[in-house]
């Protein structure tokens, strides 16, 4: 069997003596010396190309000796792990930019957190009241703060000129704001409490009212604990953890000024409290 540099060598070789792979050499040599047959359209062309593709496996895995697994599909383990990947893009994608209710999205976005290491899920609150008890401002609902719409709220009247009632006996007075409480169906754990402070970003009287700076939170009977919050509408989420929590106590410590209006009226959009799965 010759070889580029011009040595013979047996026959069923697979190297030279110089170091040349005689396999490789001999397959590229015979599609030089072979003129290239004209191609054909239709039918004949599609069996050209089968007949094509298996001549090039022939050589690719006479190259390679008993290695075969280039040209084997992909393991079910990995076809399995990238079409679940795909699948929770998908999801993500329908639940924040398809046209669905907040409910649908809801759903979406539980459904595709399943899919993920160290997700949440969402506690339903089953109802709610107000301390002391006021008035609901007109389209500012209580339930709006629980219900899933960011485009909600509750609002409730804001009076920076009284203490700020940072400590649990605070909240059955009358601070600086209303205290919202929310009750469950059974106890529950809670790993981490959500919240958007203050209107929804496109609602034009967001700056027009004042918005929560500083709030408290106690987990059933346990401490009061005051968080800071960004003066931003999107999602915020607060390390608070509590378990056997029947009852959550929210209220306003601390607000951010408008920048223009009174700013006597201040606003919760959405409170989500999470437990891992």
């Amino acid at each position: 069997m010759p070889c580029r540099c011009g040595r013979q060598n047996p026959a069923g070789a697979r190297f030279c003596t110089c170091g040349e792979m005689l396999v490789r050499f001999e397959a590229r040599s015979r599609r030089d010396a072979e003129p290239e047959p004209p191609r054909a359209r239709g039918w004949g062309a599609a069996l050209a190309g089968a007949g094509e593709r298996r001549r090039f496996d022939r050589e690719m895995r006479a190259v390679a000796g008993a290695w075969r697994g280039y040209d084997q599909p992909l393991v079910p383990r990995v076809a399995a792990f990238r079409a679940t990947a795909l699948a929770v893009v998908v999801a993500a994608v329908l639940a924040f930019v398809g046209p669905w209710s907040g409910s649908s999205r809801g759903w979406v976005s539980d459904h595709a957190a399943g899919l993920l290491p160290h997700s949440y899920k969402e506690i339903d609150v089953k109802s709610w009241r107000v301390e002391p008890a006021e008035e609901e401002l007109p389209g500012y609902s209580q339930a709006f703060a629980v219900d899933g719409f960011r485009n909600r709220a509750w609002a409730t009247a804001w009076h920076p000129d009284r203490p700020p009632g940072e400590s649990c006996a605070d909240t059955e007075q009358a601070g600086r704001s209303a205290t919202l409480v929310l009750l469950f169906d059974d106890a529950v754990r809670i790993d981490r409490v959500s919240i958007r402070a203050g209107l929804d970003g496109k609602d034009p009287q967001r700056l027009t009212q004042a918005r929560p700076r500083r709030i408290g939170v106690q987990l059933g009977d346990g401490p009061c604990q005051i968080l800071s919050l960004r003066d931003v509408p999107d999602r915020q989420d607060l390390n608070v953890r509590g378990k056997d929590v029947r009852i959550v106590k929210v209220w306003v410590t601390e607000a951010y000024d408008p920048s223009d209006g009174q700013g006597n009226v201040i606003a919760i959009s959405e409170i989500d409290f999470l437990a891992e799965r």
